[in-house]
Protein backbone atom coordinates (compact mmCIF):
# COMPACT_ATOMS: atom_id res chain seq x y z
CA UNK A 1 0.00 0.00 0.00
CA UNK A 2 3.03 2.33 0.43
CA UNK A 3 3.98 1.70 -3.04
CA UNK A 4 -0.05 2.51 -4.21
CA UNK A 5 0.39 5.85 -2.46
CA UNK A 6 3.82 6.57 -3.59
CA UNK A 7 2.35 5.82 -7.41
CA UNK A 8 -0.80 7.45 -6.86
CA UNK A 9 0.79 10.78 -5.92
CA UNK A 10 3.48 10.67 -9.50
CA UNK A 11 -0.30 9.64 -11.42
CA UNK A 12 -1.87 12.91 -9.64
CA UNK A 13 0.81 15.06 -10.68
CA UNK A 14 1.32 14.05 -14.36
CA UNK A 15 -2.06 14.91 -14.64
CA UNK A 16 -2.85 17.97 -12.17
CA UNK A 17 -5.50 20.29 -12.89
CA UNK A 18 -7.43 17.50 -15.35
CA UNK A 19 -9.77 15.95 -12.48
CA UNK A 20 -10.62 19.47 -11.52
CA UNK A 21 -11.73 20.71 -15.12
CA UNK A 22 -13.34 17.32 -15.83
CA UNK A 23 -15.47 17.75 -12.62
CA UNK A 24 -16.65 21.62 -13.23
CA UNK A 25 -20.24 20.13 -14.54
CA UNK A 26 -22.34 22.49 -15.96
CA UNK A 27 -25.85 23.19 -14.40
CA UNK A 28 -28.35 20.45 -15.46
CA UNK A 29 -30.72 21.22 -18.02
CA UNK A 30 -34.09 22.70 -16.83
CA UNK A 31 -36.30 20.06 -15.63
CA UNK A 32 -33.51 17.11 -15.35
CA UNK A 33 -33.01 15.42 -11.92
CA UNK A 34 -29.72 14.40 -11.69
CA UNK A 35 -30.05 11.18 -10.14
CA UNK A 36 -32.57 9.52 -12.57
CA UNK A 37 -31.33 6.77 -14.34
CA UNK A 38 -30.44 7.03 -17.98
CA UNK A 39 -30.34 4.13 -20.45
CA UNK A 40 -27.52 4.14 -23.39
CA UNK A 41 -28.45 4.04 -26.48
CA UNK A 42 -26.59 1.29 -27.84
CA UNK A 43 -25.92 -0.02 -31.84
CA UNK A 44 -24.50 -3.51 -33.44
CA UNK A 45 -22.67 -3.72 -36.97
CA UNK A 46 -22.70 -6.82 -38.78
CA UNK A 47 -20.16 -7.29 -41.16
CA UNK A 48 -19.33 -10.32 -43.64
CA UNK A 49 -15.97 -11.67 -42.00
CA UNK A 50 -14.24 -11.69 -45.65
CA UNK A 51 -15.02 -8.21 -46.80
CA UNK A 52 -13.60 -7.20 -43.44
CA UNK A 53 -10.36 -9.03 -43.64
CA UNK A 54 -9.92 -8.22 -47.51
CA UNK A 55 -10.44 -4.28 -46.27
CA UNK A 56 -8.17 -4.34 -43.48
CA UNK A 57 -5.35 -6.07 -46.11
CA UNK A 58 -6.07 -2.99 -48.16
CA UNK A 59 -5.54 -0.57 -46.03
CA UNK A 60 -2.30 -2.19 -44.84
CA UNK A 61 -3.87 -3.72 -41.56
CA UNK A 62 -5.38 -6.29 -40.01
CA UNK A 63 -8.79 -7.22 -38.59
CA UNK A 64 -7.79 -5.87 -35.18
CA UNK A 65 -6.49 -2.75 -36.56
CA UNK A 66 -9.24 -1.97 -39.03
CA UNK A 67 -11.22 -2.31 -35.26
CA UNK A 68 -9.23 0.53 -34.10
CA UNK A 69 -9.30 2.65 -37.15
CA UNK A 70 -13.63 2.24 -37.54
CA UNK A 71 -13.42 2.96 -33.40
CA UNK A 72 -11.49 6.37 -34.44
CA UNK A 73 -13.84 6.98 -37.02
CA UNK A 74 -16.96 6.63 -34.90
CA UNK A 75 -14.92 8.77 -32.07
CA UNK A 76 -14.60 11.57 -34.62
CA UNK A 77 -18.15 11.45 -35.47
CA UNK A 78 -19.61 11.36 -32.06
CA UNK A 79 -17.31 14.30 -31.31
CA UNK A 80 -15.02 12.18 -28.54
CA UNK A 81 -12.06 13.91 -29.46
CA UNK A 82 -9.05 15.62 -28.04
CA UNK A 83 -8.39 19.42 -28.68
CA UNK A 84 -6.60 18.50 -31.57
CA UNK A 85 -9.57 16.56 -33.07
CA UNK A 86 -7.07 13.39 -32.78
CA UNK A 87 -8.53 10.25 -30.84
CA UNK A 88 -7.30 8.54 -27.96
CA UNK A 89 -7.33 4.87 -28.29
CA UNK A 90 -7.78 2.40 -25.43
CA UNK A 91 -7.21 -0.91 -25.58
CA UNK A 92 -7.40 -3.95 -23.10
CA UNK A 93 -4.37 -6.44 -23.01
CA UNK A 94 -4.90 -9.68 -21.53
CA UNK A 95 -2.25 -10.47 -19.25
CA UNK A 96 -3.94 -13.90 -18.03
CA UNK A 97 -1.77 -17.23 -17.88
CA UNK A 98 -2.30 -20.75 -17.31
CA UNK A 99 -3.61 -21.58 -14.07
CA UNK A 100 -4.49 -18.14 -13.46
CA UNK A 101 -7.62 -17.29 -11.49
CA UNK A 102 -7.24 -13.78 -11.23
CA UNK A 103 -10.84 -12.16 -11.85
CA UNK A 104 -9.30 -9.18 -14.03
CA UNK A 105 -6.00 -9.95 -15.57
CA UNK A 106 -5.71 -7.16 -17.73
CA UNK A 107 -3.80 -4.17 -18.36
CA UNK A 108 -3.83 -1.51 -21.32
CA UNK A 109 -2.53 0.74 -23.53
CA UNK A 110 -3.72 4.06 -25.33
CA UNK A 111 -2.62 6.36 -27.87
CA UNK A 112 -3.48 9.00 -30.42
CA UNK A 113 -4.25 8.55 -33.96
CA UNK A 114 -5.72 10.85 -36.70
CA UNK A 115 -9.52 9.95 -37.32
CA UNK A 116 -9.01 11.57 -41.02
CA UNK A 117 -6.30 8.76 -41.88
CA UNK A 118 -7.54 5.71 -40.86
CA UNK A 119 -10.07 5.32 -43.76
CA UNK A 120 -7.54 5.14 -46.34
CA UNK A 121 -4.15 3.73 -44.90
CA UNK A 122 -4.37 1.78 -41.30
CA UNK A 123 -0.30 1.77 -41.21
CA UNK A 124 -0.39 4.20 -38.88
CA UNK A 125 -2.91 2.94 -36.64
CA UNK A 126 -0.52 -0.39 -36.52
CA UNK A 127 2.58 1.59 -35.74
CA UNK A 128 1.38 3.48 -33.01
CA UNK A 129 -0.55 0.07 -31.56
CA UNK A 130 2.97 -1.73 -31.56
CA UNK A 131 5.10 1.82 -29.75
CA UNK A 132 2.50 1.88 -27.11
CA UNK A 133 2.86 -2.11 -26.68
CA UNK A 134 6.75 -2.08 -26.76
CA UNK A 135 6.26 0.86 -24.24
CA UNK A 136 4.07 -0.99 -21.79
CA UNK A 137 6.69 -3.92 -21.62
CA UNK A 138 9.46 -1.52 -20.86
CA UNK A 139 7.56 0.81 -18.16
CA UNK A 140 4.51 -0.79 -17.25
CA UNK A 141 1.03 0.63 -16.75
CA UNK A 142 1.06 3.35 -14.34
CA UNK A 143 -2.80 3.48 -14.20
CA UNK A 144 -2.58 -0.13 -12.59
CA UNK A 145 -0.17 0.98 -9.40
CA UNK A 146 -2.28 2.55 -7.45
CA UNK A 147 -5.03 -0.19 -7.20
CA UNK A 148 -4.42 -1.77 -3.83
CA UNK A 149 -5.86 1.81 -2.37
CA UNK A 150 -9.12 0.90 -3.89
CA UNK A 151 -10.67 -0.57 -1.24
CA UNK A 152 -9.75 2.48 1.31
CA UNK A 153 -10.90 4.96 -1.04
CA UNK A 154 -14.72 6.37 -0.12
CA UNK A 155 -17.46 5.75 -2.10
CA UNK A 156 -18.18 9.09 -3.35
CA UNK A 157 -15.00 9.72 -3.84
CA UNK A 158 -14.63 6.90 -6.63
CA UNK A 159 -15.95 9.18 -9.52
CA UNK A 160 -13.46 12.04 -8.42
CA UNK A 161 -10.63 9.74 -8.54
CA UNK A 162 -11.52 8.27 -12.07
CA UNK A 163 -11.08 12.09 -13.39
CA UNK A 164 -7.13 11.58 -12.19
CA UNK A 165 -6.37 8.49 -13.40
CA UNK A 166 -8.26 8.27 -16.66
CA UNK A 167 -7.66 9.79 -19.91
CA UNK A 168 -10.47 11.98 -21.10
CA UNK A 169 -12.47 11.05 -24.21
CA UNK A 170 -10.68 7.78 -24.78
CA UNK A 171 -12.12 5.19 -27.10
CA UNK A 172 -12.14 1.89 -25.76
CA UNK A 173 -11.84 -1.05 -28.47
CA UNK A 174 -11.98 -4.80 -27.13
CA UNK A 175 -11.73 -7.20 -29.73
CA UNK A 176 -12.40 -10.51 -29.22
CA UNK A 177 -11.22 -12.71 -31.62
CA UNK A 178 -12.50 -15.71 -32.69
CA UNK A 179 -15.37 -16.59 -30.86
CA UNK A 180 -15.95 -20.31 -29.72
CA UNK A 181 -19.30 -21.71 -31.46
CA UNK A 182 -20.79 -22.84 -28.33
CA UNK A 183 -21.60 -19.12 -27.33
CA UNK A 184 -23.57 -19.04 -30.42
CA UNK A 185 -26.00 -21.89 -28.64
CA UNK A 186 -27.16 -20.36 -25.50
CA UNK A 187 -30.07 -22.94 -25.86
CA UNK A 188 -28.35 -25.67 -27.13
CA UNK A 189 -29.39 -24.41 -31.24
CA UNK A 190 -27.32 -21.94 -33.00
CA UNK A 191 -28.74 -18.52 -32.84
CA UNK A 192 -29.53 -16.83 -36.14
CA UNK A 193 -26.59 -14.11 -35.10
CA UNK A 194 -24.91 -13.24 -31.65
CA UNK A 195 -22.89 -10.32 -30.42
CA UNK A 196 -22.04 -8.68 -26.93
CA UNK A 197 -23.49 -5.45 -25.75
CA UNK A 198 -21.20 -3.02 -23.67
CA UNK A 199 -23.77 -2.32 -20.36
CA UNK A 200 -23.27 -0.34 -17.38
CA UNK A 201 -26.30 -0.65 -14.55
CA UNK A 202 -27.64 2.95 -12.40
CA UNK A 203 -26.31 5.32 -14.64
CA UNK A 204 -27.77 8.34 -14.19
CA UNK A 205 -28.08 12.16 -16.02
CA UNK A 206 -25.36 13.36 -13.39
CA UNK A 207 -22.87 10.88 -14.55
CA UNK A 208 -23.33 11.95 -18.12
CA UNK A 209 -22.45 15.81 -17.30
CA UNK A 210 -19.48 14.65 -15.29
CA UNK A 211 -17.90 12.61 -17.98
CA UNK A 212 -19.32 15.14 -21.12
CA UNK A 213 -21.18 11.95 -22.29
CA UNK A 214 -20.64 8.02 -22.12
CA UNK A 215 -19.00 6.02 -24.89
CA UNK A 216 -19.17 2.42 -24.08
CA UNK A 217 -16.37 0.73 -25.60
CA UNK A 218 -16.68 -0.46 -28.78
CA UNK A 219 -16.82 -4.59 -28.48
CA UNK A 220 -16.08 -6.92 -31.61
CA UNK A 221 -15.98 -10.69 -32.21
CA UNK A 222 -15.94 -12.98 -35.17
CA UNK A 223 -18.08 -15.79 -35.12
CA UNK A 224 -20.24 -17.91 -37.86
CA UNK A 225 -18.44 -15.65 -41.00
CA UNK A 226 -18.84 -12.26 -39.66
CA UNK A 227 -17.76 -9.69 -37.75
CA UNK A 228 -19.88 -8.11 -34.96
CA UNK A 229 -19.04 -4.16 -33.32
CA UNK A 230 -21.27 -3.14 -30.15
CA UNK A 231 -21.56 0.46 -30.02
CA UNK A 232 -23.02 2.13 -26.71
CA UNK A 233 -22.88 6.06 -26.80
CA UNK A 234 -24.77 9.23 -25.17
CA UNK A 235 -24.25 12.55 -25.05
CA UNK A 236 -24.00 15.04 -21.90
CA UNK A 237 -27.24 16.01 -22.35
CA UNK A 238 -29.20 12.49 -22.59
CA UNK A 239 -30.29 13.45 -26.11
CA UNK A 240 -28.89 10.41 -28.18
CA UNK A 241 -30.76 8.48 -30.41
CA UNK A 242 -30.58 4.90 -31.26
CA UNK A 243 -31.66 6.09 -34.89
CA UNK A 244 -28.47 8.81 -34.72
CA UNK A 245 -26.07 6.09 -33.13
CA UNK A 246 -27.08 3.90 -36.33
CA UNK A 247 -26.66 6.98 -39.12
CA UNK A 248 -23.15 7.21 -37.48
CA UNK A 249 -22.60 3.54 -38.00
CA UNK A 250 -23.55 3.48 -41.18
CA UNK A 251 -21.41 6.75 -42.06
CA UNK A 252 -18.72 4.80 -40.56
CA UNK A 253 -18.86 1.53 -42.85
CA UNK A 254 -19.47 3.82 -45.49
CA UNK A 255 -15.92 5.90 -44.84
CA UNK A 256 -13.86 2.40 -45.02
CA UNK A 257 -15.88 1.12 -48.10
CA UNK A 258 -18.00 -1.58 -46.30
CA UNK A 259 -21.97 -2.51 -46.45
CA UNK A 260 -23.11 -4.96 -43.45
CA UNK A 261 -26.31 -3.92 -41.34
CA UNK A 262 -26.72 -2.16 -38.26
CA UNK A 263 -29.49 -3.66 -35.42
Amino acid sequence: MAKAVLAAARVARSKRGIAGEKHRQPPPPVGIDSGREVTIPSVTVHVDAEQWDERARNLGGSGPTLLLGFGARCGQMLGWVVDDGMVTLSVPISERTPDDTRANALTNVTFTVDPRTVITDLSGVRAEFKSAMLDLDERGNEILAPLPLVPLVPQRAVRRLEGVVLKDKEVGCSYLGDLDLSTNRPDGTDAESSFFLPFEQHLTFGDLRRGGGILHPLISGRINGEVWVSIGFCNADGTTTREQLKEVAHDALADFGMTGTVE
